[in-house]
């Protein structure tokens, strides 16, 4: 393969195509590959699963090019036999895809301590606001004429703590 192939087919992984879909004749064009070798190399690599439209035909996605250029590389340039480029095809796809959970989990954990740390700052408020309307309570003159027992002001207070209990992490 040729210095202006390699870079034509590198070209063509970074442009910013317009097409959603690609026919086998335009990938092969712009990757200097014959349509036999292409679906040879789908039967052999399963990371390149061309979509079919209606009528049957494949229809490549940029991501399938993408993956036809990798393809390419290790097997022209590296010099990686078939299997070689499948498996390291599946190594980088993996270490790819541990390296996005390892992200998600740590982000996950950020947001679950935020969180915490939110319902934390949540309990205080709320038991403050319950001390301090329950002293109200306690201390206050009823707006009433008939003065609450002092067994409902208890049994209150006690169902106030047992509710800021579980509110508590």
């Amino acid at each position: 393969m040729s210095e202006q192939d390699s870079n034509k087919c590198e070209q063509l992984c970074l442009l910013d195509l317009k097409k959603m879909y690609y026919s086998i004749s335009e990938v092969c064009s712009a990757t200097s590959l014959e349509p036999h070798v292409l679906r040879y190399w789908e039967s052999e690599f399963p990371t390149l699963r061309p979509k079919k439209n209606r009528g049957g035909k494949r229809a490549y996605q940029d991501k399938d090019i993408e993956v036809i250029c990798q393809i390419k590389k290790l097997l022209y340039e590296e010099k990686y036999t078939i299997s070689g480029a499948r498996q390291k095809l599946s190594e980088d796809r993996l270490a790819m895809e541990t390296g996005s959970v390892k992200r998600q989990r740590s982000k996950t954990k950020e947001a679950q301590i935020h969180d915490d740390a939110q319902s934390a700052e949540n309990c205080s408020a709320l038991e403050e606001s319950i001390i301090e309307n329950t002293c109200s309570i306690e201390s206050s003159q009823p707006a009433l004429s008939v003065e609450p027992s002092s067994d409902l002001i208890i049994s209150v207070k006690k169902e106030l703590e047992e509710i800021l209990a579980q509110l508590k992490p």
